[in-house]
């Protein structure tokens, strides 16, 4: 048998051997909390972080949460948070400048006549692309942790000049990249004009034309975004709530459906069926804007009151 080769890890800091796996880009010392650099993808200068907050202050906005929400308060004292994880999420971010054209069908209803336009129109628009910058990860909470990031734009610094009694308080595992920086570049374009055409599919019902170009962009930037997990029991279920990781606050919280819930559900599904039916109805004696409107309002109602009526779980998203 030949001898296997391998490289020990020893902490910068104190010296203590470091639990190093294939995934680590930076080790966290479990005895002095220090950060290490593994990965030789990655400089320091690439490594910029939003400093976290520790376990007790996202426990207290836990709590905070359930003792404010309606639904939750009044089972407050049932509710047994079993666990508690927090990690670094990569993310490749970008600002995009695009323009293009859009031409779409218009309706227009003036009483009985229905009158269809073709549209044509100009746009210009800047915003900003992310990107995950992993293949496998949770993606639950994922969009709510970046776009507030984006909203709020907390302090952001360099790994090495983040004070060490803060890493001995948190001492959260970094996860690796999937993706370099060529890789998060080509996706983000493709990513841009995903989104401006999703924002006219929402705003107009009938395109038939869309094209899109990219006239610049910035050089995706790398920032850690801390993302924690609470995992509380409730009765005989398992929910969660995901917090971010600078303030703390919720961004997703999974509840239980209570009976009063379940009660407001069933009167949707009954009100639908009962606008359907009358909407139905007009419409065998007069096709109306009003009746069409009415029927595809039942049609939702009774959709998403049927869907939530079935869940056990209910994602309130802050």
């Amino acid at each position: 048998m030949s001898d296997v080769e391998y490289q020990e890890y020893r902490c910068t800091n104190c010296g203590a051997t470091l639990k190093v796996t294939p995934e680590t880009i930076v080790a966290i010392c479990e005895y002095c909390g220090a950060p290490n650099i593994i990965s030789g993808v990655l400089s320091e200068e690439d490594l910029y972080l939003v400093p976290s907050v520790g376990e007790g202050r996202v426990l207290e906005e836990f709590w905070r949460r359930v003792n404010t929400d309606v639904d939750l308060r009044s089972i407050a004292s049932k509710i047994r948070p079993v666990s508690i994880e927090g990690s670094y999420i990569p993310f490749w971010l970008s600002r995009v400048e695009l323009e293009g054209e859009v031409i779409y069908r218009k309706t227009e209803y003036h009483g009985k006549r229905v009158r269809v336009k073709r549209v044509k129109e100009s746009f210009s628009r800047t915003i900003w692309v992310d990107i995950v910058a992993r293949r496998q990860v949770k993606h639950l909470g994922l969009r709510e942790l970046v776009e507030r990031y984006l909203s709020e734009r907390p302090e952001s610094i360099k790994l090495s000049e983040i004070p060490m009694d803060r890493w001995r308080e948190i001492k959260l595992p970094i996860l690796n990249l999937e993706y370099d920086r060529a890789e998060a570049e080509a996706s983000i374009r493709d990513r841009s004009i995903d989104l401006v055409r999703e924002e006219w599919e929402g705003r107009v019902s009938d395109i038939i034309f869309f094209s899109a170009e990219i006239k610049s962009m910035t050089k995706p930037n790398l920032i850690f975004l801390p993302l924690w997990t609470v995992t509380y029991r409730y009765g005989g279920g398992l929910y969660f709530a995901q917090h971010d990781g600078w303030s703390g606050r919720p961004l997703v919280f999974a509840e239980p459906i209570r009976a009063f819930r379940r009660i407001i559900y069933a009167l949707g599904m009954i009100s639908s069926t009962i606008l359907g039916g009358l909407s139905g109805y007009a419409l065998l004696h007069e096709a109306t804007s009003i009746g069409i409107f009415i029927l595809l309002a039942s049609i939702s109602l009774g959709y998403f009151s049927g869907k939530r009526f079935i869940s056990d779980v209910r994602v309130e998203r802050e």
